[in-house]
């Protein structure tokens, strides 16, 4: 079997839209920001509450990734 066709095999295995992308909103985000900043919690309680990655959270703490809103 070639590469190609076992590459076409795994992809046809693998459920379409099996993993969700940013299921929060910019404003849930600030809000969970904002709340980290104001030491009214840490990062992994926010991650719990507002639902949203720890990495993204971090990222967006250190202005690695754009805000987008």
């Amino acid at each position: 079997m070639s590469s190609v066709q076992q590459n076409r095999n795994n992809a046809e295995k693998r459920k379409i839209s099996s993993h969700s992308y940013a299921t929060f909103t910019g404003e849930t985000l600030q809000l969970c920001l904002a709340t980290i900043r104001e030491g009214r919690m840490s990062h992994r309680a926010a991650q719990a509450h507002f639902k949203i990655a720890r990495r993204t959270i971090l990222n967006k703490l250190k202005d690695r990734q754009v805000l987008v809103g």
